[in-house]
């Protein structure tokens, strides 16, 4: 019988386009968050694969441009992540993208349930 991981989370970043910078861009926001890969995928997309990953491909994201206020960008994520029990890489991915110095987090939370198991619920909180 195989582990499921299943990942359900939203990130709000800020920013302004006219001031420009590394995450102002669709580009520069799939660089930051990462590279994914699926079931059907051929082996060099699951070798650049640089986020959470199961056997049958990895957590997914969709990029939604929130409009030319301050709010820039939403990101949708999701997975169910098949023979993957790693919810350290999660944390460890989810820091990551949340605390990068180009970052500017409106907010974030992700939901993690291994199998039957207590979820995990992780939320970026601005650094005090």
């Amino acid at each position: 019988m195989s582990t499921w991981t299943h990942i359900a989370g939203c990130i709000r970043f800020d920013g302004i386009p006219s001031l420009g910078g590394p995450l102002s861009t669709m580009h520069g926001m799939k660089d930051h968050l990462g590279a994914t890969c699926s079931f059907d995928d051929d082996e060099d997309a699951w070798d650049k694969c640089s986020v959470p990953c199961g056997s049958e491909g990895s957590l997914q994201y969709k990029i939604i441009r929130a409009g030319d206020g301050m709010v820039l960008w939403t990101v949708a994520i999701w997975g169910d992540l098949r023979d993957y029990d790693n919810v350290e890489a999660v944390q460890k991915w989810f820091d990551r993208i949340t605390t990068d110095s180009q970052a500017l987090i409106r907010t974030a939370i992700m939901h993690v349930q291994v199998g039957e198991s207590e979820p995990v619920i992780m939320q970026w909180k601005p650094k005090e």
